[in-house]
């Protein structure tokens, strides 16, 4: 009897496993947790005594952890009378609690609690003069509540044990608070976090509204956020969904404290919260961490919040202006059950996967729309699904509308390949494989499941569950889900009449007390983790050299993990060689082969789960093809087919030469092309620079496709090397192509100078915004090798990071930006010189304060002890505890190569950075950033701006799109 007691246990328990239930596993720490078999991740869920949820996944690829913590409460949780307050705590909670940023908590309480009700009473009055003096009394006191303040002190912490990338965000359902730490750091980690969520100090209130008021008129400036906020809007017009996460203008201007605690302490809560770790450590030591800390938070109960529904019977059409490029976007709104979000996976992928989609092929590869797209949303309360595109010349937002949703009657009738659901599936498999080589994505696989409260079990068997999908199942939903419940946003070029901006509020630079520190911070520094030793790359031994045949080179490595490859044939010739090069590439993409069609072309490679790309820089090409070894040979013979025998035609190069001179006209449109492109690269060389290298409208108009193919084949004889990185490398000969015949060596044959920045001169750029975006710019020395370490540690302890002093002193003190900082350049090739690069992102009424303040701390030296052992520990921590691994070595490899280096710098970085002084600093910049002349390149609109405030700064000349462009 007792025999068969035991073989039924022993069967039941084997019976559990074989249907893949989630098994219940104790651990060394007794807490018990739950696995899925046939994880990937193989990750542990945890839930708490007090309800916390943990997930934890291992992943040695380094001795790092990314860690995140999850609250489920975004903006739809906000009070109604007070929307954005859950973006603005996400603020908020940087700055401390009654032990983290402060000198003397019970003095400094004194005036914060002043500040609260001073708040309060503004929330509730309505006369303008008596919220103005109000103001002005919270002003006054928030300057004596900030000499007890220490800003930043967290970012310190964070960054003193060698953490990195440090950030949060906040979305309609989430507010997630994010890091990433050394492993032997994750003991102290978890102390600073503890602290930072026991009872969070609303402290340097006023100052960190600025920034948020600088937000929310960036988004105000910011065309591809006005789309979205009128979709919303379309969509929901009775459910929060339908508000913005950056919150009302009326409301940002009238916030309360005690709301904002009041949030606090309703939704961040055990039972509304999760710890997500990925990485290097020992689940059952980490478990236990956890439970001591986090799990000692009192338990509290989680309200439930029902919003009512309203049906969309029809369509809603809405219209708006921004200066960027005219487009359609078109919303539609669904269900959130996980069958609805399994199938509209499925719709969004036959109709667009990048390669094989109807709207790939039928819009995009056919160039009936520019730049279509289409991408799902699965909020908690709805699923939305997004397409839309750019109308070609001539082509009316009507039209474009008609084509997209044509392409969903076509899923309804079934217009799509029998096997294109299957294909989609090991496509997303090879994804799958890429996203959880990232801790950073296998934890937002982690946070997904916990804030729309997806089993673990669904998460991991959603690909199966895909798999199982049939082409009759898309058709069905697709008919059932897709009909009048839509909203379209016409996006119209032109001057938005309701542009609404907040106003600059009268603030007095508050005290920033960057060289002391808490008593918490103190005993922090005495936390005395395990050691760890810096692996340095020796590409001697990571990397094999060989050859194809006599002439072509071969940089490989082995990939022991899986079976992915990438696959690049790299030629040292650019624009600069020939500007045709990425017009010619670009044009290869809409062709076909005598053998295959261009859609059929296409479709071979996704069956095939690869992907083939172009990069085109002015010095560099590269072709790129990736996907999995199994199918790299006939991947390889795909392309090579399609290199040597592309057939041209004359419709597609017409309708091609037609798009490109729209691409042209809507960069000219575009703020983010302007800036970080045409003036960037104005105010390093001038008019005449790689930039504006282009072929002109009568070279790109008369140009043949017989000559563009000319130029393609002819590149199958250029000298090139080519970067694989996948298994089995030396396999490389058999599969690639050879040649016997004598490679031409090819060099750019255009040289661009770098222009010497001889004295200060403004340039100012017209743009229709209320913000300015300025760049300030200074030639330095040709790329110098030997001052390595005193770059890394000087942009750190200047200008690189949230602690730093540009960021402290310009956003934390003064207010004066949402985004700034400055830092000393390193040039992406040994021909090119280090510039000191200074940004900063504002108002227009803040420019001279702000362009004051950012110069004067370039030519005065700031000093702080403390922040230089802090910037000393990011450095030399953050390098102890990196590895470049996988396809990321080659990657460094070449960057190193263009700088004429061939060991790993960081080796140079980790020894010198102990010896350096403040009398180093000091002297760095001294040599290199102090009394500079600059070249100041202003974006805005001229008629906000006073010009006699410009020519304080130098002789100032207005830049023309022509003039930045070349055409």
């Amino acid at each position: 009897m007792f025999y068969k007691k035991l073989l039924l246990a022993f069967l039941n328990l084997f019976l559990l496993f074989s249907i893949g239930a989630c098994m219940y596993a104790p651990t060394v720490s007794k807490i018990k947790y739950t696995v899925v078999p046939n994880d990937p991740l193989k990750a542990r869920i945890y839930t708490l005594d007090n309800g916390l949820k943990v997930y934890l996944s291992v992943f040695k690829d380094e001795p790092r952890i990314q860690t995140a913590i999850a609250v489920r409460a975004g903006a739809k949780n906000d009070p109604p009378d007070t929307t954005g307050l859950a973006h603005y705590l996400e603020h908020l909670l940087f700055k401390g609690t009654d032990q983290i940023g402060t000198v003397n908590y019970q003095e400094e309480n004194k005036y914060l609690e002043q500040i609260t009700a001073l708040y309060e009473q503004r929330f509730h009055e309505k006369d303008p003069e008596r919220r103005r003096q109000i103001y002005a009394q919270i002003d006054a006191t928030s300057q004596k509540a900030s000499q007890y303040a220490i800003a930043n002190e967290y970012d310190k912490m964070i960054t003193t044990m060698g953490g990195r990338n440090t950030n949060a965000y906040t979305s309609m359902d989430q507010t997630v608070y994010v890091t990433n730490i050394p492993a032997n750091r994750i003991a102290t980690w978890l102390k600073i976090e503890t602290e930072r969520f026991r009872n969070p100090v609303l402290r340097l209130f006023h100052t960190e509204l600025e920034v948020v008021y600088e937000e929310k008129n960036r988004s105000l400036d910011n065309d591809r956020r006005k789309i979205h906020k009128a979709l919303n809007a379309g969509l929901f017009p009775r459910h929060p969904y339908g508000n913005t996460v950056l919150g009302r203008v009326e409301h940002l201007k009238n916030p309360s404290i005690n709301n904002i605690y009041s949030f606090f302490k309703t939704w961040y809560v055990p039972a509304n919260m999760a710890i997500c770790l990925s990485g290097d450590f020992n689940p059952d030591r980490i478990i236990k961490l956890i439970d001591a800390t986090f799990g000692q938070m009192p338990v509290k109960t989680v309200p439930k919040i029902d919003f009512p529904y309203k049906k969309i019977e029809q369509p809603v059409f809405k219209t708006i202006y921004g200066p960027d490029a005219e487009s359609v976007t078109i919303g539609f709104r669904l269900g959130a059950e996980t069958k609805d979000r399994d199938l509209l996976s499925m719709v969004d992928m036959v109709l667009m996967n990048g390669t094989a989609g109807l709207i790939d092929l039928e819009l995009n590869q056919k160039q009936k729309v520019r730049r279509a797209y289409t991408y799902p949303q699965f909020r908690n309360d709805y699923s939305i699904f997004t397409m839309g595109a750019g109308p070609r010349q001539g082509q009316s937002p009507e039209e474009v509308r008609a084509l997209l949703l044509a392409q969903i009657e076509k899923v309804k009738s079934g217009l799509f390949p029998d096997w294109l659901p299957a294909a989609i599936v090991e496509n997303l498999k090879l994804d799958r494989i890429k996203r959880f080589e990232n801790n950073r994505k296998r934890i937002d696989n982690m946070i997904n499941a916990f804030i729309k409260n997806i089993p673990w079990k669904q998460k991991v068997e959603r690909l199966d569950r895909l798999s199982q999908i049939t082409k009759n199942e898309i058709i069905a939903f697709a008919r059932k889900s897709f009909g009048n419940n839509y909203t379209v946003i016409n996006k119209l070029a032109g001057q938005d009449p309701q542009v609404i901006k907040i106003k600059k509020p009268a603030i007095t630079p508050v005290q920033i007390n960057n060289k002391t520190s808490s008593s918490f911070f103190k005993n922090i520094l005495k936390d005395k983790p395990s050691s760890l030793e810096p692996v340095f790359l020796n590409f001697s031994k990571d990397i094999e050299h060989f050859s194809i045949g006599e002439q072509i080179p071969v940089i490989g490595l082995s990939n022991n993990h899986n079976d992915y490859f990438k696959l690049s044939y790299v030629y040292d010739a650019g624009t600069n060689f020939n500007p045709h090069l990425q017009m010619a590439l670009h044009y290869l993409k809409y062709l076909g082969t005598p053998q295959y069609r261009p859609a059929e072309i296409q479709q071979k490679f996704f069956q095939l789960a690869c992907k083939f790309s172009t990069l085109v820089t002015p010095k560099e090409t590269s072709l790129i093809l990736t996907g999995l070894k199994s199918n790299l040979e006939p991947a390889v013979k795909l392309l090579e087919s399609l290199l040597r025998d592309a057939v041209s035609d004359d419709q597609v190069l017409a309708r091609l030469k037609i798009d490109l001179q729209k691409n042209r006209a809507d960069a000219k449109l575009s703020k983010s092309t302007i800036l970080w492109k045409a003036m960037q690269s104005y105010g390093v060389y001038g008019q005449i620079s790689p930039f504006t290298n282009v072929l002109s409208s009568t070279e790109l108009n008369s140009i043949s496709g017989y000559a563009l193919l000319k130029l393609v084949k002819k590149m199958a004889g250029w000298q090139h090397r080519i970067l694989y990185y996948g298994p089995d490398p030396k396999s490389l000969p058999t599969i690639l192509h050879t040649r016997a015949e004598r490679l031409l060596p090819v060099q750019n044959t255009k040289v661009f100078k770098q222009l010497p920045t001889k004295s200060a001169t403004v340039y100012l750029v017209e743009y229709d915004m209320q913000q300015v975006e300025i760049l300030l710019l200074c030639k330095k020395e040709l790329f110098n090798p030997k001052n390595v370490a005193i770059r890394n540690l000087f942009n750190k302890y200047y200008g690189g990071s949230m602690g730093s002093i540009v960021f402290q002193t310009m956003r934390e003190s003064q207010a004066l930006a949402y985004s700034v900082y400055a830092a000393y350049t390193t040039p992406k090739s040994m021909d090119q010189s280090h510039f000191v690069l200074a940004y900063i992102g504002t108002q227009a009424d803040k420019l001279m304060q702000s362009l004051d303040s950012m110069l004067a701390m370039l030519n005065t030296m700031t000093e702080s002890k403390l922040l230089l052992e802090t910037s000393r520990e990011a450095v030399i921590k953050g390098i102890q505890s990196q590895r470049i691994t996988r396809a990321s070595i080659l990657k460094r490899f070449e960057y190193l190569r263009k700088l004429g280096l061939s060991d790993d710098t960081r080796r140079d970085i980790y020894n010198q950075v102990p010896q350096l002084t403040m009398e180093d600093i000091k002297k760095f910049h001294l040599d290199h950033i102090s009394n500079n002349p600059y070249t100041i390149m202003i974006l805005g609109n001229p008629h906000k701006i006073d010009p006699d405030i410009l020519k304080k700064y130098g002789p100032v000349r207005r830049l023309t799109l022509k003039e930045l462009f070349g055409y």
